[in-house]
Parts: C-alpha cells; sequence; structure tokens
C-alpha cells in the first residue's frame, strides 16, 4: 500500500474512535476501510479491525466510568450481561467469516449498514418525538434478562462476523427499544471490550 492509503486508513480510524465513543455508530468504518482500500482476505479485514476495538472499547469505557454513566446500577447490569453473552456470540461470529464465501462479505456488510442506518434515522425520528411530547416519561424500561442475552448474542455475533467492536450496533437497538443514549453508549464500550478481544484471539 502506498503512503496515501495509509494516511486514508488513518484518517478513517481516527474518526471511526470519535465516532464509536461520541455515537455508537463509527467502528464499521474502519472495517469498510480496510474492505475497499487494501486486498485483504474478509477474515483478515475482520481480524484487523476487530483489534483496534480492543484499544477503542478501553478508552470509551474508562471514560463512561469516570462519568458516571457506568456506575448506575441498572447500566452495570445491562452491560455485564451483553458483555458475558459477547463471549459465545464473538466466537460464532468468527466461526461465520471463516465459513462465508469470501464474495458475500460485501454485499451482507451493505446490508447490515443499511440495516443500522435505518435503526439511526428511526431515534432520530423517536427522539424528536420525544422532545415534542408534553410530558416525558421519567423512567426509561429496563430491558428484561432475555432481551438482554438476545441482544448480546446477535450484537456479538454480527460483529465478530464484521469485525467490529459493537457499539454500532448496540447503540441504535438498545436506544430503540428504550434505553437513553448515555447509558446505551456506557454498555455498549464495555461489551464492545469483550467482543473485541474474544474476536482477536479468534
Amino acid at each position: 500500500m502506498g503512503d496515501p492509503v495509509w494516511l486514508l486508513l488513518i484518517l478513517i480510524g481516527l474518526v471511526g474512535g470519535i465516532g464509536i465513543s461520541a455515537l455508537g455508530p463509527g467502528g464499521v468504518l474502519v472495517t469498510i476501510g480496510l474492505f475497499a482500500l487494501t486486498d485483504l482476505s474478509p477474515s483478515a479485514v475482520a481480524g484487523t479491525a476487530i483489534v483496534t476495538h480492543i484499544a477503542t472499547g478501553l478508552m470509551g469505557t474508562a471514560v463512561y466510568v469516570r462519568s458516571g454513566q457506568l456506575r448506575d446500577p441498572a447500566t452495570i447490569r445491562m452491560s455485564s450481561v451483553l458483555a458475558i453473552s459477547a463471549i459465545a456470540g464473538a466466537a460464532g461470529g468468527v466461526l461465520l467469516n471463516i465459513v462465508l464465501p469470501g464474495r458475500l462479505f460485501g454485499p451482507l456488510l451493505g446490508v447490515f449498514i443499511a440495516v443500522v442506518a435505518l435503526l439511526v434515522l428511526y431515534r432520530d425520528r423517536r427522539d424528536r418525538r420525544a422532545a415534542r411530547a408534553p410530558h416525558p416519561l421519567r423512567a426509561h424500561p429496563r430491558p428484561s434478562l432475555f432481551v438482554l442475552i438476545a441482544l448480546g448474542l446477535g450484537i456479538s455475533t454480527v460483529s465478530g462476523l464484521f469485525g467490529m467492536g459493537g457499539p454500532m450496533i448496540a447503540v441504535p437497538v438498545l436506544v430503540a427499544i428504550g434505553v437513553p443514549l448515555l447509558p446505551a453508549l456506557a454498555a455498549s464500550q464495555a461489551q464492545s471490550v469483550v467482543i473485541a478481544l474474544v474476536g482477536s484471539v479468534g
């Protein structure tokens, strides 16, 4: 790879890291950059991308612990269930990546990005409706244990498949089911560390 490609990948990594910590979606940028700009195989793309999420996950987790978001008992419960579920899910995602025909990786990645974009649009519309409501609800729903386990497995499987840390999917999904943005970001950061570690080993 020439210098322009290296510089572009560095810029993509920087923007992706900021996006992960501030918004949730962002980690897929590294996967897209590696897929579009290099001749790496799908397994090498996912493996290279997921290693980068160890650092972003640890940094994001530290930031949300410091801010107090990851000290709230409900958020700790949510992040713990998501993280424990991620052990099996991330390993399954890596196995899927290995057996998936290489020609399907790009189209599946495109479909996945479109689904996440729709979730983000839904979140935005929901937030606007909530802001206009005369008496917004003070308490947010607490997802059941079953829902959190299912989400943890699903999010981590897709993350292992494409080489992402987790917030790309976790934040829009958690917000879509009623979890406020900051607790969703905090919980997904802790989960992303587990996904990245298990995925990197895989």
